[in-house]
């Protein structure tokens, strides 16, 4: 072959690549995989005489080509697997390669090692509202309950990359909220210690190697703990969950695989298989579902967003972040600012209070505080909100750093604490 043939048929090779990605975006003919993810695509930019004398419109023209070119999603692709292949490198936000690539966030690693402790004094003034409120709801007969659910650096802390230093370990906000849960008598259940105590001897996986959630089999044994306490805290009988089947697979369903499709890699990772039990509900005229509302984060969608939630609860409600209210009986979403928090609560049976390990520093997400302020005083008006008396002495009482100063100026002005404390009260709220 000739060096002018050799030349032709490279300058060929050149075009119909140049020519290829157009073709792919004008006509679809071959099936790329789409991106896993949340992607905000620009929009064809309008044409106008401003933008195209300032440059504007070129840059923006050039970003829409960028992003609608034909295999763009099987570039992408390929440039994440040589960098997670080479480099052990995810290029997704907060994604961690760990050792023998089991997958992390990185918030688990932090928050299982401390890094985001949020103080004593802060969570001792967390859980003090938590127990007024347990105790205030107790009465109008609805139960509230917390619950600690596992996150992915306890369990699995083996894994940790050595570059985050894993035996600099200090003291955790799951460790001193179960802890002081435990001191005040808090209504709570800790899978973060029940997975634990079962890692070894578990039959099937309670966490994903490649996910950040609970296993969907982990969330079976989650909800299978939560309805016998409801059912000995409540003496009442709820529907039987009758386990027909267990199926071992490797293709995952749900969030057992929800990080590795965040790095949209060319090739799976290695992974083990996992479980997914197959459950009949069983009711009868004995029954009782209880109505139930939880407020947290994403470990309770394996639960709301199953046949879990809709099966054993009435009037199965979740408050995701305090922000969006997701119930059975709701035609759409509703924001949880738009309902009537107080009557929503007295008509439950239970109340849940989830979070997962790193969430815990946004515990609850404005709800205990929201609550604490209802239970405590808080007057709204169309105008604004008026604090009353007794919500001031209140916070005084839970608040260590302020209780201190109120207790030294009783001292020095000769007056019994109490009395001081209704006085600054008294004060505060006119």
């Amino acid at each position: 072959m000739t060096p002018q043939k050799n030349k032709n048929i490279l300058f060929l090779i050149i075009i119909l690549l140049l020519i290829l990605p157009l073709f792919q975006e004008q006509t679809s003919f071959f099936k790329i995989k789409a991106l896993k993810g949340s992607f905000e695509k620009d929009s064809l930019p309008e044409l106008n005489i401003k933008d195209y004398y300032s440059g504007e419109f070129q840059e923006n023209f050039n970003n829409y080509l960028e992003e609608n070119i034909g295999f763009r999603p099987f570039f992408i692709r390929v440039n994440n697997q040589i960098d997670y292949s080479t480099n052990n490198k995810a290029n997704t936000n907060w994604v961690v390669v760990g050792k023998d690539n089991y997958l992390y966030e990185q918030n688990y690693i932090t928050s299982y090692l401390g890094r985001d402790f949020l103080g004593k004094d802060t969570i001792d003034n967390k859980i003090n509202k938590i127990k007024y409120l347990q105790d205030t709801l107790q009465k109008l007969g609805t139960e509230l309950l917390v619950i600690f659910a596992p996150g992915k650096g306890s369990f699995y802390p083996e894994y940790i990359p050595e570059r985050f230093n894993p035996s600099n370990k200090t003291i955790t906000n799951y460790e001193y909220y179960k802890k002081r849960s435990l001191e005040e008598n808090i209504n709570h259940i800790d899978f973060n210690d029940y997975f634990m105590k079962m890692k070894d001897t578990s039959q099937y996986c309670l966490f994903p190697k490649t996910g950040i959630h609970w296993s969907l089999y982990g969330t079976y044994l989650a909800v299978d703990s939560i309805k016998k306490y409801m059912e000995k805290s409540a003496k009442i009988k709820m529907p039987e969950m009758h386990l027909k089947d267990i199926e071992v697979s490797s293709k995952f369903r749900g969030t057992d695989n929800d990080i590795e499709e965040s790095m949209n890699l060319l090739f799976k990772i290695p992974n083990n298989k996992m479980a997914y039990p197959k459950i009949d509900f069983i009711s009868n005229s004995k029954t009782k579902k209880p109505r139930v509302i939880a407020v947290g984060d994403s470990y309770y969608w394996n639960i709301h967003g199953s046949s879990y939630a809709s099966s054993l609860f009435s009037h199965a409600a979740f408050w995701y972040y305090f922000k969006m209210a997701h119930c059975v009986d709701y035609d759409k979403p509703r924001k949880v600012e738009e309902l009537n928090i107080k009557e929503e609560i007295e008509k439950q049976d239970f109340i849940i209070l989830i979070s997962t390990e790193p969430l815990l520093k946004r515990f609850a997400y404005g709800f205990i505080d929201k609550a604490y302020d209802i239970y405590t005083g808080v007057i709204s008006t169309p105008k604004s909100k008026k604090l009353t008396a007794s919500y001031y002495e209140q916070q005084i009482r839970n608040d260590s750093i302020w209780l201190k100063k109120i207790s030294k100026k009783a001292i020095e002005n000769g007056v019994n604490l109490d009395e001081m404390i209704k006085l600054d009260a008294q004060w505060l709220a006119n």
